[in-house]
């Protein structure tokens, strides 16, 4: 008996359920858990905790503000003196 494309999904949709192992995934199993990758995956040097990350963003985004800051520092500086 074959079943039509509804009938074997609802069968079948449990076992196929992705949901199981991006949850393993998100909790850092990396045995059982579903990752996934851009094509410029071989550029990885290494994976680092979301901690680091963030506080690397953080980081970054306060050496830019910080410049920015400079330069209007500086634009201010230029044209109170005109």
């Amino acid at each position: 008996m074959q079943l039509s494309n509804d009938n074997y999904l609802k069968q079948y949709s449990r076992s196929l359920c992705i949901l199981d192992h991006l949850k393993l995934a998100r909790d850092g199993d990396i045995e059982n858990g579903l990752f996934f990758a851009g094509r410029n995956i071989y550029k990885t040097k290494n994976i680092l905790p979301i901690k680091e990350i963030m506080q690397r963003l953080v980081n970054e985004a306060n050496e830019t503000l910080n410049l920015i800051k400079k330069k209007i520092e500086m634009l201010n500086e230029y044209y109170n003196k005109r």
